[in-house]
């Protein structure tokens, strides 16, 4: 499996979705709690960089929530 942790689609998107998370979780839950589904269907994936390039952007931006 390929890293994406470096890739600068990958650094974007988890730039983008921290502040969406922040918005979903409860003051002060440090990232947990919350929720926030966003429903692709394979065109759409694909457009983003694809399904793995996706998950490990929402890693990442988890990671930064703490």
């Amino acid at each position: 499996m390929a890293s994406y942790a470096k890739d600068p689609r990958c650094i974007a998107m988890a730039e983008a979705l921290v502040p969406l998370l922040r918005r979903a979780c409860p003051d002060g839950a440090a990232g947990y709690g919350g929720s926030y589904q966003v429903n692709l269907d394979d065109e759409e994936a694909a457009g983003l960089g694809g399904v793995e390039l996706i998950r490990a952007a929402m890693r990442k931006a988890a990671r930064q929530l703490g």
